[in-house]
C-alpha cells in the first residue's frame, strides 16, 4: 500500500496492530486503550479456553505448557512476560502488556473486574534482592496507571521476583504484593489443577463449571492476590 498511498498505509498498520501487537508500528504510534473495568471472569475464561482448545486433552496439555513457562529463568524473561499475559486471558481477566504495546506502563496489567487492577512488573531474570531501581520501576508503572485511569479504579502493585527480599534502600509502596518462588509454585499447581479438573469433567465449555473450578482452585479474582502473593520481605 505504501507506494500507492502512504497515508492509507499508516491506517492499515494501525488497524493491524490492533489485531497483533507485534507487527510493524505506524509512524504516529499507538494510542493506549484502557482495559475493561468490568470483567465477567468465568465467561471470559470459558470463551478464552474454547477459542484456544478443541478438547479436554488439548486443554490439559496447553495449561501444563503454560505452567511450565511460569518459571524464574534469566534467559527467558520475554517469554515469561508473554506467559503472564496468556495466564490472565485463560483465567478470564482483561490482560495487557502496556510496556510492549505502547512503550509505557507495566510489563503486565490485569483488569480483574469491579474497578480492580493488578499492575505487574516481572523480574523473572533477577538475581539477588529487589533493588531500589526495581521499586522505582513499579512506582513509575503505578503512576502511569493513575494517569490513564480515574480515581474510581483501584490498582494493586505486584512484583514477580524469586525472593521478594528488598535491599535496605528499596522501600516498597505499602500496598505492594510479591509473587516469590513459593507463590509462583502454588500458582502453577493451581493452574494444573484447574486444567485437570476441566479435562476430567469435559466441561470447559460450561461457564458454570468454569466458575465453580476457578473458585475451587483459588483462581477467582476475589481470592487471587491473597492466595498467590505475599507482602514484601
Amino acid at each position: 500500500m505504501h507506494p500507492v498511498d502512504s497515508a492509507e498505509a499508516q491506517k492499515v498498520l494501525a488497524s493491524a496492530v490492533r489485531k497483533n501487537r507485534r507487527v510493524l508500528r505506524p509512524l504516529t504510534g499507538i494510542e493506549y486503550q484502557r482495559a475493561s473495568t468490568s470483567v465477567a471472569q468465568a465467561r471470559n475464561a470459558r470463551n478464552a479456553l474454547v477459542q484456544r482448545f478443541t478438547n479436554g486433552r488439548e486443554l490439559r496439555l496447553g495449561l501444563e505448557s503454560l505452567a511450565a513457562r511460569l518459571i524464574f529463568d534469566e534467559r527467558k524473561s520475554l517469554d515469561f512476560e508473554d506467559a503472564v499475559e496468556e495466564l490472565g486471558f485463560v483465567l478470564g481477566f482483561d490482560s495487557q502488556r502496556p510496556e510492549r504495546d505502547v512503550n509505557a506502563g507495566p510489563d503486565a496489567l490485569w483488569g480483574m473486574g469491579e474497578l480492580r487492577f493488578l499492575v505487574i512488573e516481572c523480574k523473572s531474570a533477577s538475581i539477588g534482592q529487589v533493588w531500589k531501581k526495581d521499586v522505582g520501576q513499579l512506582a513509575t508503572s503505578v503512576n502511569w496507571f493513575r494517569s490513564n485511569y480515574d480515581q474510581t479504579c483501584e490498582c494493586v502493585p505486584v512484583m514477580i521476583h524469586h525472593s521478594g527480599e528488598h535491599a535496605p534502600d528499596a522501600i516498597p509502596d505499602a500496598r505492594t504484593r510479591i509473587v516469590d518462588e513459593m507463590c509462583l509454585s502454588k500458582l502453577r499447581d493451581a493452574l494444573r489443577q484447574f486444567g485437570s479438573a476441566l479435562t476430567s469433567e469435559s466441561s470447559f465449555s460450561s461457564e458454570q463449571s468454569v466458575a465453580s473450578l476457578l473458585n475451587q482452585c483459588g483462581l477467582n479474582g476475589l481470592n487471587f492476590v491473597d492466595r498467590f502473593s505475599t507482602r514484601p520481605a
